[in-house]
């Protein structure tokens, strides 16, 4: 690699907070194991095992993932996203990934959403590859249905993710929106400024966080689900819950809570707010709910059908005020990375 290239690394890398952590160490190695090939007009299919592990990193833009049952990896995106094959990962990945820390300032002193590492499962004894993407712009990746490790960051814009199961998964946006449907596994999510949406998903277990910014869990299913927010309100609707851990607290947003199906024990705590009730909750998974200044509020089935309660919250779910639509704008200063025709790859 040159030098120039190893520059254009290095100021990603600081840009998406991937700097500290073994996580970030793997991934700018996996960036410089081969040579990059820039995404053009066409989609375009690389062959895998199978069971790749898939890194995504943006400046900026918008990733979309999908899965279907073939062993290749299909990719359209942009021209301005770059992509690599790598034939082979290193045996041990990491143990953990880090979300970002964030401060916001208040009239009452700082609120602190910490850096907080995230466990992932071990990769199997079979072969894996991985498919690593970077750069800036529109990317939507389909992934065979074996994908084990799914790793997505943004800086400004967007993640969606449909139909994955089974696997870890792991998204961070700093700006922006990240969307779940129909996924299940394992899995960390963060939008620092903007909403997290989920949907007709089940977990084993996954933690969640914003700092401004709500969320919004709708038809879930989860054995063990720690969401935290700083400011913004968190509603788990028409959801039900495994016998495990279930914990949901904010700071200064409210929390409101709908149990479908199974029960549960609701512990619920509000600092300043109010706490409410609609509906019998007398068996079940203890569900602990914490507000420093909101409401707490839990109920049979779903919001929609509690016109008292939802008068107390409002569900907004839309792309947060401010958000630019994509495409994304060429960044003032572009990457320097010499791009060329795509090599064979090589084992690292």
């Amino acid at each position: 690699m040159t030098g120039r290239q190893n520059r254009t690394y290095n100021r990603i890398v600081r840009f998406l907070g991937w700097r500290r952590g073994l996580a970030g160490f793997l991934f700018a190695f996996l960036l410089a194991a081969t040579s990059a090939a820039r995404a053009g007009a066409d989609t375009q299919s690389i062959d895998t095992t199978g069971s790749p592990v898939v890194f995504a990193q943006l400046q900026a833009g918008v990733i979309t993932v999908h899965t279907w049952n073939r062993s290749d990896v299909q990719i359209d995106a942009d021209p301005t996203v770059n992509f690599r094959h790598v034939d082979r990962v290193p045996p041990n990945l990491p143990p953990a990934f880090t979300f970002f820390a964030q401060t916001i300032d208040t009239p009452d002193g700082p609120l602190v959403l910490p850096p907080e590492p995230f466990l992932i499962q071990p990769l199997d004894a079979s072969p894996h590859d991985a498919v690593v993407f970077d750069g800036y712009g529109n990317l939507t990746i389909t992934v065979p249905s074996g994908t084990p490790l799914l790793v997505t960051r943004v800086g400004q814009g967007e993640v969606s993710i449909d139909g994955y199961h089974g696997g870890t998964f792991f998204s961070t946006v700093r700006g922006g929106m990240l969307r779940l449907n129909d996924v299940s596994g394992t899995g960390g999510l963060q939008v620092n400024n903007g909403p997290v949406i989920v949907r007709n998903s089940t977990f084993d277990r996954v933690r969640a966080r914003t700092g401004r910014g709500s969320m919004f869990f709708e038809n879930c299913n989860a054995r063990q689900i720690e969401a935290t927010s700083l400011t913004g309100s968190i509603i788990y609707d028409n959801g039900s819950f495994q016998p495990g851990l279930a914990r949901f607290e904010s700071e200064r947003g409210n929390i409101a809570l709908g149990i479908a199906r199974g029960g549960a024990q609701i512990d619920a705590h509000s600092g300043n707010g109010r706490v409410l009730s609609e509906g019998s909750f007398q068996s079940g998974p203890v569900v602990t709910a914490t507000s420093g200044r909101g409401a707490v509020m839990y109920y049979n089935g779903s919001i929609r059908a509690h016109p008292n309660l939802r008068r107390e919250l409002p569900i907004r779910a839309e792309r947060p005020k401010g958000m630019r639509p994509m495409p994304v704008r060429t960044p003032r200063t572009p990457s320097r990375m010499p791009f060329g025709k795509k090599v064979p790859e090589r084992p690292i």
